[in-house]
């Protein structure tokens, strides 16, 4: 049984008030499980300052098409076979059963598709 069931079960023999603490416990149990800021001054690697789940700039061909700027990288874009791109582990979402992601990016072009 999840934690969702054992408050369930609880409901019927308490009140809702006390449903409504228990909600906020368990919502109060989640955390950030990994942060990646984009801070790092040079190179490719994208680091996992919270996890152990660093990643990296993948550069596509010989053109370097990304710059590192304070706490981001700017990405130039292109085709699918040229754009350099950043990549994460695999398996990153395995087993996690709710997900929250938080990005803040900058368009700076439109793409025709």
């Amino acid at each position: 049984m999840g934690p969702g069931c054992i408050v369930k079960t609880r409901l019927r023999q308490t009140n809702s008030i006390f449903f409504l603490l228990m909600s906020m416990l368990a919502a109060s149990e989640a955390s950030v499980i990994h942060r990646w800021s984009f801070s790092e001054a040079s190179g490719t690697n994208v680091l996992d300052s919270i996890g152990s789940a660093n990643g990296f700039v993948a550069v596509i061909g010989t053109n370097t098409d990304y710059s590192r700027l304070p706490g981001s990288i700017r990405l130039a874009g292109g085709t699918r076979s040229q754009a350099d791109y950043v990549q994460l582990p695999a398996e990153l979402l395995s087993g996690l059963t709710n997900l929250t992601v938080e990005l803040w990016a900058t368009p700076r072009a439109g793409q025709t598709w």
